[in-house]
């Protein structure tokens, strides 16, 4: 047989001998042992990194919390840490040849709740007092061989231990953060009763009609599943779409962010005039991703996929639509970097290709009725986006000849402007010198302080913030960076999610 090390151990190689740094969760913030993912705290320490002092000082209790306030629960490890040493197969948590520990080179949804639990925990919007508390984070990792039924029922387990445990659930449900990481975020849950309550953070807004879940892969992207959830699985104002996390090497390429024109042009710090100007040499042209390419061929026999098989390697006159083969080069990233437009299509549920194509400056062209993109409901998608609907997929040709140069123009000033929103840099480390400051976790905390403001306004609450910086920044971006004309989406017949 085939020796095989424990996970996360310490130990690694053909008879485990080789040594290397296991994961724990902040590294137990240097007041800890680390011991196969699970931190053994220094005395006067606690909690899963070792963050919490057993007793709290004056200063400490004094300490400004931002808006929003979120308290993380602490819960057994075997809702979370436990994983790490026991799971053989999706662990997002490896290490790394130089004997560090890092993510894997995988864009795949379920380290979501690793990292965001990472970032809360360090974060100032984190509050150790649950009365103070806006939101409560539960930290539940269902990446360990869970699927289907089993994945339901350990979700089910988490929120039932927390609502026995604490009394806050049952006063606010939903106030309590939970991650949905799966490929159908909250569809693959069936909207379990508790799991119905909390506020969900997903990767897949599907909001269409319960019957209609069965095409939710938009543009043939994927079989249909046979089982409809009772009612839509996302719900809008309530539940968030996070964007992926999109790594800085590996899965797509070396030097990802550096091909990236936009990133590269931000990283040399160069005036909007001189991205521009590489911008206006892309060519005018939709590009559809590899995987796309071969999702939609495998289907094109089915009549509802016809309209979408139009789109693989279609000439038009001045329009051209291609496959991912570009010049003879099969790497997909040279298709959104030269490319004016990218085709955003579901793929299995969630997608990375509206990401890729923001964070590259190609502006998205979104065909997925009913599914609501990453931070759709907040930021302005239509004004450095597309959306056509499935039905209009056989003119997407015309439809995209009829954008003006000069709306093309504004819509990449506008991706220049909101791509930090997609990236999680102050958890990853930069992509193009940003700070973090703008980054798919500040914009969470944004939205969740407006959803908490608009929610108050209804119960006729009028308290103000104690901290605004949250949202001042996103205000501020919209008046500074983004156009305001609809006149653009209106001219090519751009129909709503």
């Amino acid at each position: 047989g085939k020796c095989v090390c424990r996970p996360n151990s310490g130990w690694r190689g053909a008879d485990c001998s080789e040594p290397y740094v296991p994961f724990c969760v902040n590294q137990c913030n240097d007041k800890g042992v680390c011991k196969e993912g699970f931190c053994h705290c220094e005395p006067g320490y606690y909690g899963i990194d070792c963050s919490v002092p057993a007793v709290l000082t004056p200063e400490e209790r004094a300490f400004p919390v931002r808006s929003p306030k979120v308290f993380v629960y602490e819960l057994p490890p075997r809702f979370n840490t436990w994983h790490l040493s026991n799971c053989r197969s999706g662990m997002p948590r490896a290490a790394d040849p130089v004997n560090g520990s890092l993510f894997e080179e995988v864009h795949g949804p379920h380290k979501t709740a690793m990292f965001l639990l990472e970032r809360l925990l360090e974060s100032d919007h984190r509050t150790l007092d649950p009365l103070q508390a806006d939101y409560f984070f539960v930290p539940l990792w269902d990446a360990c061989d869970h699927n289907g039924r089993g994945r339901l029922r350990y979700l089910e387990e988490g929120l039932e231990y927390v609502a026995a445990t604490w009394p806050y659930f049952n006063v606010a449900p939903d106030r309590h953060l939970v991650v949905a990481p799966t490929d159908h975020g909250a569809c693959a849950y069936n909207r379990h009763p508790l799991l119905g309550q909390a506020r969900l953070l997903v990767h897949w807004g599907w909001e269409g009609p319960p019957k209609d879940v069965a095409s939710a892969e938009q543009a043939c992207s994927a079989p249909p599943k046979p089982h409809a959830p009772p009612e839509p699985c996302f719900m809008p104002g309530k539940d968030v779409v996070l964007p992926p996390w999109v790594p800085h090497e590996g899965q797509y390429s070396t030097n990802f962010a550096a091909r990236s024109p936009l990133l590269a042009a931000a990283a040399a710090g160069h005036d909007n005039a001189a991205r521009l100007a590489a911008d206006a040499k892309r060519i005018k042209r939709l590009y559809v991703d590899r995987q796309l390419e071969g999702l939609v061929h495998g289907l094109e026999k089915d009549p509802q996929c016809a309209s979408a098989a139009e789109l693989i390697d279609r000439d038009d006159e001045n329009f051209v639509v291609r496959a991912s083969a570009l010049n003879g080069n099969d790497n997909h990233l040279d298709g959104y970097a030269t490319s004016t437009f990218c085709l955003s299509t579901a793929s299995n549920g969630w997608s990375p290709y509206t990401t890729l194509a923001i964070i590259y400056g190609c502006i998205p062209v979104i065909i997925q009725d009913h599914v609501s993109m990453a931070f759709e409901e907040d930021l302005p998608y239509w004004q450095f986006s597309l959306r056509i609907n499935v039905t209009d997929a056989p003119s997407i040709a015309r439809l995209l000849r009829q954008v003006s140069e000069d709306h093309i123009k504004q819509y990449q000033e506008a991706l220049a402007c909101v791509w930090p929103r997609f990236l999680w840099s102050s958890v990853h480390g930069d992509y193009a010198g940003e700070d973090g400051s703008q980054d798919a976790f500040a914009t969470l905390m944004w939205i969740l302080q407006e959803r908490l403001e608009d929610e108050k306004k209804l119960a006729g609450i009028n308290e103000t913030a104690i901290d605004g910086t949250a949202h001042k920044d996103l205000i501020s971006l919209a008046t500074t960076c983004y156009f305001d004309d609809t006149k653009a989406l209106t001219e090519v017949g751009v129909g709503p999610k």
